[in-house]
């Protein structure tokens, strides 16, 4: 399924963003991944090579990554959009929203344990409100699959193009990135505080057909 879903993404115009491009960057996707981690879209690097966080972000997140004995092979990466915006610009709302199921897709494919939102435009779309990264900036959210009803979390960090423009940002982002050695830790936790607070309903990615 990831791979056709590729094939669409590669073949996609529904939006502007397709006038431009030079490669599509649908994502990667290792076997056995249970860790997805979304940005906001390509930049430069991106576009020429077709994969995601291999320029000067993708080297800061590298480092990040290495530092935490992480093995960026195993993780699942990819992008909201998939085409690179124009001047590495934020994709715009039309942009998010012809691009989103191709990511809802991809997750429900995958079915990651947790998927980690970097940056304000992935928190966002994936959690389907507007948030402040800052005030939330280390938070999981508990949500399920629609379809079967498991369970898995979002976590906000910052995106790693922060830490280009404030070095503050990249102690920030390494701490939130150790819970990427222990997923089914944090899921776990997160889980029983839910279900111990009785609070609201948990929410459902939502869940496209086709």
């Amino acid at each position: 399924m990831i791979e056709k879903i590729a094939k669409e993404i590669n073949q996609c115009t529904d939006c502007s963003l397709c006038e431009n491009r030079t490669k599509t960057v649908p994502g990667v996707f290792p076997e056995e991944s249970v860790v997805l981690l979304v940005g906001e879209a390509p930049g430069e690097d991106e576009d020429k090579t077709g994969i995601p966080f291999v320029g000067r972000a993708g080297k800061k997140l590298d480092e990040i990554l290495m530092s935490l004995g992480v093995h960026r092979e195993k993780l699942s990466i990819t992008n909201i959009a998939k085409c690179r915006p124009p001047d590495n610009r934020n994709p715009h709302k039309e942009e998010i929203e012809a691009c989103k199921k191709y990511l809802y897709r991809q997750i429900y494919s995958l079915r990651p344990i947790l998927v980690v939102a970097m940056g304000r435009i992935a928190a966002n779309t994936l959690l389907g409100k507007e948030i402040s990264v800052t005030e939330t900036n280390g938070k999981s959210f508990l949500y399920k699959y629609k379809d079967d009803g498991t369970f898995f979390a979002i976590l906000v960090t910052p995106h790693p193009s922060a830490v280009l423009h404030q070095a503050k940002w990249y102690d920030i982002l390494r701490k939130n990135l150790i819970a990427l050695k222990k997923p089914g830790l944090i899921l776990h936790n997160l889980s029983k505080k839910t279900f111990l607070s009785f609070s609201e309903e948990v929410p459902c990615l939502p869940l496209y057909t086709n």
